[in-house]
Order: structure tokens, then C-alpha cells, then sequence
């Protein structure tokens, strides 16, 4: 019996909480597409997405997935997230600041059955960059 969406959405948050890339991947299907904003090709395949997963958790081995909104219309859905975490890894070529961040993402998904086929994530890499001390703050007017 297949799971409702928000069901598949909460096991997936629960899967990356527990730094658990084989459930993580396990969330996604073989024809699975995933964007990101950073990056230059998508995933492709459960494959693709295990290896975006442990990216992140290279970059913030103690990170915590906050699930913030989910909105869902027929086999798709939106979820309104943050991640806090503390940048001891590598995150896009960027060296460990050994920060504690704190930034915020939605993630559109198309879920058929109980997977995740498609996903394209916007996150606030500004922001990432403001609190690891790259990018100036922005002037208080």
C-alpha cells in the first residue's frame, strides 16, 4: 500500500536526520531527477541523490533538516525547510569555517507511489556565504 505524501516527505526528513544515505536514497526512484541551484548537472537515480545527501553531511557531519511548511497538490509538493548545522567540511570548494549555520531552502518534489521522482531545491547560499564570513552583511537602513 503506497504512503501519502506527506508520509514519504516526513520519512525522508527523518532518513537525512539520522545521516542515513542508503535511506535516503531509498526515498527515490530509479528514474529520479533532482536539481539544486549549485549545482551544475542533477542528480540522476537513487545514486544521485545519495551522493547530494552525503555532500551536505561531508560539509555538516552534526546537520539537522527542519521541516518548516509542506504544501501538497496531487503528486506534488513543497517543503519550506532549514538546516542548521556546523560547516567542519567542505561545502562547494569553500574550506571548513568551523561555524555553527543556520539557512533556509524549499524543495519542490513530485512523488509517484512512495518516491520522490523529481526535485528542484532553491536555498539561501547568500546567506550561507554572509555567516561563513565571505560575503559582506548587508548595510541596516
Amino acid at each position: 500500500m503506497s504512503k501519502g505524501i506527506p508520509e514519504v516527505v516526513s520519512g525522508l526528513v527523518d532518513a537525512w536526520n539520522a545521516h542515513d544515505p542508503d535511506r535516503v536514497a531509498e526515498f527515490h526512484a530509479p528514474e529520479y531527477v533532482g536539481h539544486d541551484i549549485v549545482q551544475v548537472r542533477p542528480e540522476i537515480g537513487p545514486e544521485g541523490a545519495r551522493r547530494a545527501f552525503c555532500r551536505f553531511l561531508r560539509a555538516f557531519p552534526d546537520l539537522e533538516l527542519i521541516p518548516d511548511q509542506l504544501l501538497t497538490e496531487g503528486d506534488h509538493a513543497a517543503l519550506l525547510w532549514r538546516i542548521r548545522g556546523t560547516h567542519t567540511g567542505t561545502l562547494l570548494r569553500i574550506p571548513p569555517s568551523g561555524r555553527r549555520l543556520e539557512f533556509t531552502g524549499i524543495s519542490m518534489l513530485e512523488i509517484r507511489g512512495d518516491r520522490v521522482v523529481r526535485r528542484f531545491t532553491l536555498w539561501d547560499l547568500a546567506g550561507v556565504l554572509r555567516q561563513i564570513g565571505l560575503l559582506p552583511a548587508l548595510p541596516e537602513e
